[in-house]
């Protein structure tokens, strides 16, 4: 009876996750030649040699109302200049609007989002050619202004819960390079001011820092508007959870209702959750980023929370951006962990080359913890040229060997030793 040959692998597992809407402004010119037919009242007649111009707004309704200016169109301001110096107003919140009379030519037409007070919160502009007898048509569309804003954040923490503290934050657009952001630092406080940042949405990423350790964190999805300021404040009183205040500048749209479904208020240490996220079918595609304590997680509609995590207080956010970066919205939820985490165990494969005897039963694998022996643990392997074995302590070093047995039921020496080490 041979000797088994000595496994030749060892295979270890451990046992233990913006809004950009415009209005399309659909410009028909028309030039009329001896008939009123489609003339609003009281509008003169035109004559044969000028033409007349329908306006149709789509989409004209009341958007989303944020501090510190009203994004709600109520009207729009319709500007047209067109050959020798002529030109015409009209500001109109109806769906359709005509200007007679117009000079053929060349136009160019300016319409202006207008809100409630009176400014103006978009713009869009087209050229259009009058012409006799023929008709043109041109679709504008009115957007927010670009240019730059300014982002102001402040966060808050109990002093006496932090040693060394910091800031690290950053925003992050759907796209293109992050922008760091410069905390200054007070007691038990914080403020930042940015400016010049372009327009748009991002994702904001705060953290609090004890030294290099993270106490805290939160992300959420932030809007710059031209000329406006957007305030956020950072609550982080609570550790390690923490809470966010963030008052988001609009920008004509509104943000993506994200919804949670599958969060637990708490769970046992050891466990997880699987917790999905959803938006509405309108806002079509879309791509998720989870956090926990502002830590990315995974991304994807779902993600499993838990394992791992000691007991605590957490908080859980997911960002949502749709496929050209133009809306965005997130969602929160904190959660407790309870007791403490079970003991860690590790898997051991090993595989041996196989005996070729013609009386061979079967293998054994023999393992303990001191490198020699003794080999307390035994597991008849058959013959098969490969065991698992399962529930190992990784805190130890763990040593095997493999003999052979033949049908008489005569057994061989042992392998040479292979060890799992200690970690």
């Amino acid at each position: 009876m041979s000797r088994s040959r000595t496994p030749h692998g060892v295979a270890i597992k451990s046992a233990s996750p913006l809004l950009w809407a415009g209005l399309v402004i659909l410009l028909t010119a028309a030039l009329l030649a001896g008939c009123s037919a489609g003339l609003l009242p009281d509008t003169p007649k035109p004559t044969e040699d000028s033409g007349t111009l329908v306006i149709e707004i789509a989409g004209l309704a009341a958007k989303t109302l944020l501090p510190p200016i009203d994004m709600n169109t109520a009207s729009y301001r319709i500007r047209g200049s067109g050959p020798n110096g002529s030109n015409f107003l009209i500001d109109t919140a109806q769906s359709q609007t005509e200007k007679p009379d117009l000079t053929p030519g060349s136009w160019t037409i300016t319409v202006e989002a207008i809100n409630a007070a009176g400014g103006v919160i978009g713009r869009g502009q087209a050229v259009v050619d009058i012409a006799a007898g023929a008709t043109r048509t041109v679709s504008i569309r009115v957007s927010p202004i670009e240019g730059t804003g300014t982002l102001q954040l402040t966060a808050r923490w109990t002093l006496s819960s932090v040693s060394s503290p910091s800031i690290t934050a950053r925003l992050v657009p759907p796209g293109g390079t992050a922008i760091p952001l410069t905390f200054t630092l007070g007691s038990g406080t914080a403020s930042c001011t940015k400016t010049a940042i372009p327009t748009g949405y991002y994702s904001l990423e705060v953290q609090l820092l004890g030294g290099a350790t993270v106490v805290a964190g939160a992300v959420d999805t932030v809007r710059i508007v031209a000329d406006q300021t957007t305030s956020g404040a950072f609550n982080f009183t609570e550790q390690p959870g923490g809470s966010i205040q963030v008052t988001v500048t609009p920008e004509m749209a509104d943000p993506i209702l994200v919804t949670l479904s599958g969060a637990l208020a708490s769970i046992a240490a050891g466990g997880s959750m699987t917790v999905t996220a959803s938006v509405p079918a309108s806002v079509g595609t879309v791509t998720y980023a989870w956090y926990v304590n502002g830590q990315l997680k995974g991304t994807g509609p779902t993600c499993a929370i838990g394992a791992g995590l000691a007991a605590g207080t957490y908080r859980l956010d997911v960002n949502a951006f749709n496929t050209n970066g133009t809306r965005a919205g997130s969602a929160t939820h904190q959660f407790t962990v309870t007791g403490t985490l079970p003991p860690e165990t590790v898997s051991v494969s090993l595989t041996w080359d196989a005996n070729t005897e013609p009386d061979l039963a079967g293998y054994r694998l023999y393992y303990g913890n001191t490198s020699g022996g003794p080999y307390p643990n035994r597991v008849d392997a058959g013959k098969q040229t490969t065991c698992r074995v399962d529930g190992l302590d990784p805190t130890k070093a763990w040593y095997f060997v493999v003999t052979a047995y033949s049908t008489a039921g005569l057994e061989s020496g042992y392998s040479n030793q292979m060890v799992l080490p200690a970690r």
